[in-house]
């Protein structure tokens, strides 16, 4: 069986508790997500194969107290420049039309975004590119990186974790 994986919210934590998809934000309490059953399902199946899984990228607004309580921490780390190239040809599909040659050393090492970041401008852009009638160029990466930017409310080109 093959499952999406979880949606993430910027500023709120996912866990698989008794209520599989409940959401915890920061100050707030248990919400139901309403993101269907497929994260339901996805909540089940790792609560059954790891038990229970918080999942965040706001660390930092996690009470000290419930801190202590969870037995294992993974932090990832962010990604460097090689790495970041790596990310830029991994999520873009062999298959996928391109018009030109794509800068993506360039890209990776003007451009400071996590791998989901990455993920997303290279979604953008094959939009973008469709969306064009044509095929992808390296003016469409710059301009999903460019709405990845004013999507997090970034001005600037800077760091996006």
């Amino acid at each position: 069986m093959r499952l999406p994986s979880p949606r993430q919210d910027q500023g709120s934590c996912r866990t698989s508790s008794p209520r599989a998809g409940a959401q915890v934000r920061p100050g707030g309490h248990g919400q139901h997500s309403s993101s269907g059953s497929n994260d339901a399902a996805y909540s089940k199946l790792l609560v059954a194969v790891v038990g229970e899984v918080l999942t965040t990228n706001a660390g930092t607004a996690i009470d000290p107290a419930f801190k202590r309580r969870m037995s294992v921490h993974v932090q990832f780390a962010f990604p460097d420049e090689v790495d970041r190239e790596r990310l830029w040809r991994a999520h873009l599909p062999a298959t996928l039309p391109v018009a030109g040659g794509l800068a993506l050393d360039a890209l990776a090492r003007k451009h400071q975004l996590s791998g989901g970041y990455i993920r997303n401008a290279c979604l953008r852009a094959a939009y973008l590119a469709a969306s064009d009638g044509g095929a992808l160029t390296e003016g469409h990466l710059h301009r999903a990186v460019a709405l990845e930017y004013q999507r997090a409310g970034k001005l600037a080109d800077g760091r996006l974790e």
